[in-house]
């Protein structure tokens, strides 16, 4: 028996797709509508013949006739739709159609019931449907055995002949009473005699006649059952039979919701798509599901507002965190690879949100027992590059820069290359300029080495990659980090790729595959309210300057400033941005950029100050930039000679310090 669970489950899965149920009837719908007012309106007059005779008008009909005039009735019926009639008819009212085209137009019918049949005529012009249903009634009536000229004249003879012996019999009767009277009043011998003389005669003339009489009547009836005669001529119609706007669209709607649900059974069978169900997508191929994200309205370059402790999509991305690390018992996760089967399953906007609510100080874990972990976020998707547009940020040096160098180079471009992002206590190192091969960067021992010495300086990494299919890269990168989680898209990603994928991480590479992560699932409807309700923080550009980060990395010497004008393209890939990025950050006036018509320009000049915003020199140590992301306040130590002495540690989110008083340890 099946359960109201599973009803519910069946229900639910069309009610996923009300969409394609809405579609197809409005589209059906509205087709309807156009195809309707389109067509000719269309009239129909009837005229009706009747076959044989008429039966209600018999005192004592005789029902053994009735299948032979039923025969009769079908034989004229299709009679009335043949050539030879048409082309009299044509011929007779000489009509400006051809007879194929008043074929087209005739229709009859029989009435069982009434021995008729009904000769319909559909036409545009109800006066002339009219004139046309009698004309091919009578010409139906013209070519039967009733409208020769030969049955004719026998009909009317003997039609006359049973009249003249109706009268001559109703005259032998007369005399026939007189006579009898005759017999009462006569009293001689010999007139009684002649009486009765005359009473015989007459009986035996009045018996004569009234023989030949039924004789003319059987012969009358013989030839009436092949009579063909009409019965009712057609009338003007006032009301067109079509198009009915009314039954065209309920007959559309019903026809396409129909097909809507046989479409969805048809695409629920063969679906090989993942789908997330709330409180039942708990494990895929004996993997867990780490959580689902749900849908977000919005533009996907912005971070989620990470002050909204308890929105649903914080909630969500904190419950994948404390799954990946409930599923990680046993072994430390400090590094994160976060990838997908294809391309377009938001895998990078789920990867920076994740770590912004890591990052985030007021997000407190109670697995990890921290408050606002240290964090660092790589964009390792050398293929096609987006971290640096979710955190507005120019791609100027990066993740490429650094793996194309020495290990003693690499270090110090380090330094310049990790940015400091609007949220607290997160890092981020973009891709920096695509290379031709990128896998020949990654496939190296030292992205290895550079996430080692990264996971010495900050409580966690989140390493965005490209899809695992596309790259071989990606595949290199699983070994460098503690766990990976697959992004999977509600409803769109293909079972297929998803087990693709999955092979890549059998035997050696088991345990690395923490689970998958649904994305842009439908949350319900208390859930979805609050989602759209939830506000967005545009990020603001990192005032380097006014840091003490900038204070101990002085900006390095602009290139002087020429007049020339650059345009978004050229200004796009100085920045390594896109150009509708540069644009937006012209008209925001973060770039200082001149208006020229449409077109946006940006002095040389303007171009390198606002770049020179994002270098540093050389520094140090990297540990110095990574305590950006720790705030602590000035102590008071007593060194072993008894002398007091400031010691200080760094918070770099100060305006005011003076660099002089800095002890760099």
């Amino acid at each position: 028996m099946v359960s109201l669970s599973e009803i519910l489950k069946y229900i639910k899965r069309f009610l996923r797709w009300w969409w394609l149920i809405v579609l197809c009837v409005t589209m059906a719908v509205a087709g309807t509508y156009l195809y309707t007012k389109r067509q000719p309106v269309i009239y129909a007059a009837a005229s009706s013949v009747m076959i044989g005779p008429d039966l209600i008008e018999d005192p004592n009909p005789d029902l053994r006739q009735i299948p032979t005039i039923i025969s009769l009735a079908e034989n004229y019926a299709n009679m009335a739709k043949r050539t030879k009639i048409a082309e009299a008819v044509v011929k007779k009212l000489d009509l400006e159609m051809t007879a194929g085209q008043l074929q087209a137009m005739i229709n009859a019918q029989v009435i069982h019931s009434a021995q008729l049949v009904q000769i319909i005529i559909f036409d545009e012009h109800p006066k002339r449907a009219k004139v046309l249903a009698d004309a091919v009634a009578e010409e139906l009536v013209a070519q039967s055995p009733s409208g020769l000229a030969e049955a004719r004249e026998q009909e009317i003879f003997i039609q006359d002949q049973l009249d003249y012996l109706k009268a001559k019999i109703n005259e032998l009767k007369e005399e026939l009473a007189i006579q009898q009277a005759r017999l009462e009043t006569e009293s001689t011998a010999t007139g009684l005699e002649d009486a009765r003389k005359q009473i015989t005669f007459l009986q035996g003339e009045l018996l004569k006649y009234q023989n030949t009489f039924i004789e003319f009547v059987k012969e009358s009836q013989d030839t009436s059952l092949n009579r063909v005669q009409v019965f009712e001529y057609a009338s003007v119609p006032t009301t067109p039979i079509e198009p009915s706007m009314s039954k065209n669209l309920v007959i559309g709607t019903v026809v396409s919701g129909l097909l809507a649900l046989v479409a969805i059974v048809l695409l629920e069978f063969f679906d090989v798509t993942l789908i997330w169900e709330r409180g039942e997508s708990e494990s895929m191929w004996g993997l867990p599901v780490l959580g689902a994200m749900g849908k977000i309205p919005v533009d996907k370059k912005k971070l989620l507002a990470q002050d909204k402790l308890w929105a649903p999509e914080i909630d969500a991305l904190r419950n994948i965190y404390g799954n990946i690390l409930l599923t990680a018992i046993g072994r430390e996760i400090k590094t994160l690879l976060v990838t997908s089967p294809s391309q377009e399953e938001g895998k990078s906007f789920l990867a920076a949100n994740l770590a912004a609510t890591v990052a985030t100080p007021n997000v407190t874990s109670a697995i990890t027992e921290m408050t606002g972990a240290k964090v660092i976020l790589i964009d390792a998707n050398l293929r096609n590059p987006a971290l640096h547009e979710i955190f507005d940020m120019p791609n100027l040096m990066g993740l490429t820069d650094i793996l194309t160098q020495s290990d003693d180079a690499a270090e110090m471009m380090l330094h310049q290359a990790l940015r400091p992002t609007s949220i607290n206590n997160l890092l981020l190192l973009t891709a920096g300029r695509t290379q031709l091969n990128p896998a020949s960067l990654l496939n190296t021992l030292k992205f290895p080495k550079l996430i080692e010495y990264l996971k010495e300086q900050a409580d966690f990494i989140v390493v965005d990659s490209a899809p695992i299919l596309e790259a071989v890269e990606t595949k290199a990168m699983v070994t460098a980090t503690d766990g990976t989680f697959l992004v999977i898209v509600d409803g769109r990603t293909r079972s297929r790729k998803a087990q693709k994928a999955l092979e890549y991480f059998q035997g050696t590479h088991s345990e690395n595959l923490l689970g998958f992560v649904f994305n842009r699932v439908s949350l319900p409807d208390y859930q979805a309210t609050y989602a759209y309700k939830l506000k967005l923080r545009e990020l603001e550009t990192p005032d380097i300057q006014q840091t003490a980060l900038g204070k101990l990395w002085p900006f390095q010497e602009a290139v002087p400033s020429n007049s020339n004008l650059l345009t978004m393209r050229e200004v796009a890939e100085r920045l390594g941005i896109k150009s509708d990025l540069a644009k937006r950050w012209c008209q925001e006036g973060r770039i200082k950029a001149v208006k020229k018509g449409r077109n946006w320009f940006v002095k040389m000049g303007d171009l390198d100050e606002f770049v020179g915003m994002y270098e540093y020199r050389d520094f140090t140590d990297t540990s110095e930039l990574l305590k950006t992301l720790v705030n602590v306040d000035k102590k008071r130590s007593t060194s072993t000679n008894g002398k007091q002495r400031d010691e200080i540690e760094i918070d770099f989110e100060s305006d005011d310090i003076n660099i002089d008083d800095l002890v760099i340890r």
